[in-house]
């Protein structure tokens, strides 16, 4: 019985596949007649065009029309800036000492600011996260390092500090 089932809904499928490309392609080809109608009439070269495969053993309809599209394509501005923040990060008691270097190779000058993201957990096991904003400026080729004490209150674990958001602008002298 459950090799019957099969069977049949095979064959419900394979119905119900039939009809569909049925109707779409009776969509094609009425489409398909009246633009070529139309074109005759007007004399319109975009026309549409059915062609009948002949190497195909049954009816193969293939629509075929050109569509002169025109696109203005806006200009690309390409931030050379790429920062690289290098974080370390330990808890004293309720503050959280990180250390944070920037490294920008690909322009001597730069300013940027990145957004600090530290994941706590409470004694009671919940997680919270808190942010904090920095900011850089680059005045020559050496690697920027800061080291600072953040606030992360009492009787919490710090679990992570991650550097997100980090925007940067090359400058010049």
């Amino acid at each position: 019985m459950f090799e019957t089932q099969k069977e049949t809904n095979k064959i419900s499928v394979k119905i119900c596949l039939s009809i569909f490309l049925l109707v779409l392609l009776t969509s094609f080809w009425v489409r398909a007649q009246a633009q070529a109608v139309y074109s005759d009439k007007t004399g319109d070269k975009h026309s549409a065009h059915i062609k009948r495969d002949p190497d195909a053993d049954t009816a193969r309809f293939i629509v075929e029309q050109e569509l002169p599209i025109n696109m203005q394509i806006p200009g690309i501005q390409l931030n050379s800036c790429a920062a690289f923040i290098t974080l370390q990060y330990y808890q004293r008691n309720t503050l959280a000492r990180v250390e944070a270097t920037v490294e920008n190779e690909s322009c001597i000058t730069s300013m940027g600011e990145y957004e600090l993201l530290f994941n706590i957990r409470d004694e009671n096991g919940v997680s919270r996260n808190l942010s904090f904003s920095e900011a850089w400026e680059q005045k020559d080729e050496s690697l920027l390092k800061s080291s600072r004490d953040y606030p992360i209150g009492e009787n919490v674990t710090l679990k992570r500090v991650v550097a997100q958001n980090v925007r940067c602008k090359c400058t010049d002298l």
